[in-house]
């Protein structure tokens, strides 16, 4: 995985789709719909592209709707440039450009992206490696001096090396706690013969063990050149002055040959290929892998869009047959992954309860080979171009989209690819798809996976609740820097090494004025425009989640959530999803403890017409029994999927000890029994009670004309009738404990997950921001980087784990949430793991941060806020927020005010106040454990 993400061949093919349809213009040229045949200019207008005399290439678009930068540097070299032996020496390499060149030592890279409100990440995947920066507009320019450094000056010290191999076989050990990518991994090294594309991205255990600091260095010295690298430029820039820097930073880096590739081909598959795999998982799986063409051959085009045709949303083929009609699956999906020298088609499905997976896998052919038979209908093709279009549009909303597409494109043969990826699509016909359903849906190329449970035991406690921290492993910690005998920070041109890290406000918002009216009934609406990108998001807030669910009745909000798409009182379900997907429109409802989110993504073209089903979904759904059943079988999957998670058992573990008896101890997607037992009458009783106009706000970001609107909303919103004047149920109170307990659960993995903390605040508690502040410097690895004390001292000092970190505002909401901290860590070093965790509690407790690390975490949070206004989801998330909370839409820019008087004794004092190292809840779920409270 890469600085964060690992990207590999079992769950490349939507990372490659996403790319595929993301391609991109330059200052905002959007092209007309697929269908349309008039003609268009280049999707890649506006870039600039310039070749430094050292060999790199530039990739410069403006994007200038947001002051943000991103930049990412993509070199040419990936897992397929290894030889036997050294597996995953590209991505270990990866991980070794964070920890420190000549000039910045170990910790200041992510040190000098935090401090100037930016974000950083790598990946590595088969052809590529790419490093990635976004910063705000006025600090961008830190991330090329970043990438010049260490392009050539690395230097890979052998103590730090070392520690960061043990934090690379953390995350290898995470994948082989991972059913699903078990099976891939497995079955992607049986469908390639000799080409390197069989191994693993992140490699195979025993070569991460042997692999030699010379191995590595000669890696680095051979492929990072500049003759084999591109800088791919997206943002609030123009080309000249993103020139002029780039010429500035990169200057001085000396040319050098750009490496030879290996030129390896693979031998045609003459006949299937079979594995079946035994592991601790409670779902059985199909996986079915076969050969396909890469770029820029003419077929990609009809494949992807047949790809569409099987196996996109509800409407497709293998969903409609496999779980709609035989109900042998509760879940399909497939995608198209295109790699330099190769390409692969992916089909998965999850089994049904007993169903065996040769009958599912049998069916299955059966929709293949019907593909190959008989031509797509005309409203099957239209709606694959509509679902590749709409696609297309929301890949590009954020200066990161952009830049990825370019880069990866550029990366596998050429930018300029991306001109080519619309017109291609628009020219396929159902011809086209049947005739490479015959020439690559063929049995005998094909390598066949079966998941089955192993019948070893495996954890039985429920997964749900509300979601785990995000524990990104952490790199750097100023405070300690000193003790550990590395230098001062660096300089870079322009810094001042005291007080902000540059004058001025350090973004500047404007108002948000949305247009706000509540109707009659109580309904509220709140309507933004946004006129970036052809698009609309409609975000219905219904205040009811799991915290209505009756005791016995555990899952009961989720259900009702998944169903509403189920069939209304005018709509079946079938009409639903066809209006839906034939427009490439998505529904998804999100419940939670204390409110449902209910969101619906559309083309503006296509978005008043759906106004009328969307009210329709949301007023009265039917709750057919015959779709209950589906649904049941679905969520049922999911909690026995949970089941496999060790880290998803211990949050809900935790979880129930924390909270006992209240309803956020229980699993938020209810158990197996609470959900077997749900009944029609169940689901209608909880939506009458809950689902009523006054309970309910509708948001509306994007492009659209508010005006308009309004009126357009009270007509199919107006008449929906007020409910009864019953208040909300009283919740049981929760207070914090006031002992240690502890529960350690056997399961049969490779790591050791340990959860550690007790009761937290609400987001309403007025030390909130004080505790933000709190979190950055203790355990949030922020940004990419790993600043924070917790992730800095477990991973990059004593290299404990792969993921780390701890948060205490993160669960915060209506009620109060947890402090927690999270990771996953060697069975035999689990007791040093804990004493590391509790050890950074209480320092952070007894003695106040440093001023260092209180002024850069706020001009973190200060300068980093800009980051979460960049899309229509973001600004409907935002103006959910602080109505619900009573914020006032002004609270952006008093956001910036408020965090920048947090002080070093605020911090102590919250931290004194709401962290307690003495009273908490552990929960440690791994091999070896003896069930225990």
């Amino acid at each position: 995985m890469g600085h964060r993400m690992l990207r590999t061949p079992a769950f490349s093919s939507l990372a490659l789709r996403a790319l595929s349809y993301c391609l991109l213009l330059g200052g905002l040229l959007l092209w007309p719909e697929i269908g349309h045949a008039s003609p268009r200019p280049a999707p890649t207008v506006g870039v600039v592209k310039r070749t430094l005399p050292n060999g790199l290439r530039v990739l410069v678009l403006p994007r200038h709707t947001a002051p943000v930068v991103t930049t990412m540097l993509w070199y040419r070299v990936g897992s397929r440039d290894e030889v036997p032996g050294s597996t995953g020496i590209a991505h270990f390499l990866e991980h070794l450009l964070f920890k420190g060149t000549r000039k910045l030592p170990k910790g200041e890279i992510d040190r000098l992206t935090f401090r100037h409100g930016g974000s950083n990440n790598a990946f590595t995947f088969n052809d590529y490696t790419a490093y990635e920066f976004h910063f705000p507009k006025r600090h961008w320019k830190v991330a090329l001096q970043i990438e010049a450094d260490r392009m050539r000056n690395c230097v890979f010290d052998p103590k730090e090396l070392e520690s960061e191999r043990q934090v690379v076989m953390e995350e290898r050990r995470e994948g082989e706690d991972d059913p699903v990518q078990q099976l891939g991994e497995q079955l992607n090294a049986m469908s390639f013969l000799s080409h390197p594309y069989r191994n693993p991205v992140i490699g195979w255990m025993e070569d991460l063990r042997r692999v030699t600091r010379n191995e590595i260095m000669a890696f680095y010295r051979k492929y990072y050149v500049p003759a084999n690298a591109t800088l791919v430029v997206t943002g609030d820039v123009t080309p000249a002055e993103a020139m002029v820097a780039v010429r500035s930073a990169f200057m001085m880096v000396p040319a050098a040959p750009a490496p030879r590739r290996s030129a390896v081909k693979e031998p045609p598959q003459i006949g299937e290929r079979r594995l079946t795999l035994a592991q601790p998982t409670q779902v059985s799986r199909l996986q079915v892998l076969l050969p396909s063409p890469t770029r820029p051959g003419p077929d990609v085009y009809p494949l992807n869009l047949l790809l569409y045709v099987l196996t996109e949303g509800k409407q497709s083929r293998l969903y409609r047959r496999l779980v709609d009609t035989d109900r042998l699956a509760v879940e399909t999906d497939g995608g198209l992954g295109t790699y330099r020298d190769a390409g692969q088609i992916f089909l998965y499905a999850t089994a049904g309860e007993g169903v065996p997976l040769e009958r599912l896998e049998t069916v299955l052919w059966e929709e293949l080979q019907r593909a190959a038979r008989e031509p797509v209908t005309p409203q099957e093709l239209e709606r694959a171009k509509k679902q590749a279009y709409s696609d297309w549009i929301h890949g590009l909303e954020t200066t990161g989209d952009l830049a990825n597409v370019l880069g990866e494109a550029d990366a596998l043969g050429g930018y300029q690819y991306v001109d080519a990826w619309l017109p291609g699509l628009r020219k396929v016909t159902a011809a086209d798809l049947q005739r490479v359903a015959a020439a690559y849906l063929r049995r005998e190329r094909a390598t066949v996976g079966h998941l089955i449970p192993d019948g070893k035991k495996t954890a039985r406690v429920g997964t749900g609740g509300q979601p785990g921290v995000v524990a990104a492993a952490g790199r750097g910690l100023p405070e300690v820097w000193p003790r550990l005998g590395t230098k001062r920070p660096v300089r870079l041109a322009g810094q001042s090494q005291s007080g902000p890290v540059s004058a001025g406000p350090p973004v500047s918002f404007t108002s948000l004025r949305p247009v706000e009216k509540v109707l009659p009934n109580g309904l509220r609406l709140v309507l933004l425009e946004n006129h970036v990108l052809p698009s609309v998001v409609l975000s219905a807030r219904v205040d009811a989640g799991s915290y209505q669910d009756p005791p016995s009745k555990a899952g009961l909000a989720a259900v009702v959530g998944a169903m509403l798409e189920e069939g209304t009182h005018t709509q079946n379900h079938d009409r639903i999803s066809a209006t839906l997907e034939q427009v490439g429109a998505s529904f998804e409802a999100s419940p939670g403890r204390t409110s449902t989110y209910l969101n619906l993504q559309v083309l503006s073209d296509h978005a008043r017409s759906l106004l009328p089903i969307f009210a329709e979904m949301v007023r009265n759904p039917a709750f057919p029994t015959d779709r209950l059943e589906l649904v049941r079988s679905q969520v049922l999957s999911g909690i026995q999927e949970q089941q496999d998670d060790a880290s998803g058992v211990a949050r809900q573990a935790f979880n129930a000890l924390v909270y006992g008896d209240h309803p956020a101890g229980r699993p938020h997607d209810g158990t197996g029994a609470s959900v077997r037992s749900l009944q029609p009458e169940d689901l209608r009783g909880f939506h009458a009670r809950h689902y009523r106009p006054e309970r309910t706000t509708l948001v509306v970001v994007g492009d659209f004309r508010a005006a308009e609107w309004v009126r357009e909303l009270e007509a199919v919103f107006g008449t929906w009738a007020r409910g009864s004047s019953t208040g909300a149920s009283r919740l049981p109170p929760v207070e914090r404990q006031q002992d240690v307990r502890v529960r350690r659960i056997p399961m049969a993995k490779a790591q050791t997950q340990i959860v550690l903390g007790h009761l937290g605040v609400s987001r309403k508690n007025p030390d909130y921001l004080a505790l933000r502040v709190l979190d950055t410097i203790l355990g949030e690895g922020v940004g990419g980087g790993f600043t924070a004390r917790i992730p800095y001292q477990l991973r990059d000092v004593q290299g404990l784990a792969y993921g780390v970190g701890s948060s205490i505002t993160s669960t915060a909401g209506a009620g109060p949430g947890v402090f927690v901290a999270v990771l996953g860590t060697e069975p035999a070093r689990e007791k040093e793991a804990i004493t590391a965790l509790l050890k950074e509690i209480r320092r952070i407790r007894s003695a106040p941060v440093s001023t260092t690390e209180l002024r850069e975490a706020i001009d973190y949070l200060m300068y980093s806020y800009v980051f979460a206004f960049q899309t229509n989801g973001q600004l409907a998330e935002y103006l959910h927020a602080v109505h619900s909370y009573g914020l006032g839409y002004d609270y952006r820019q008093r956001f910036l005010r408020e965090v920048a008087r947090v002080t070093r004794e605020d911090v102590q004092r919250v931290a004194r106040k709401y962290l307690d190292p003495k009273h908490y809840s552990l929960v440690v779920v791994g091999p070896g454990q003896s069930e225990e409270e």
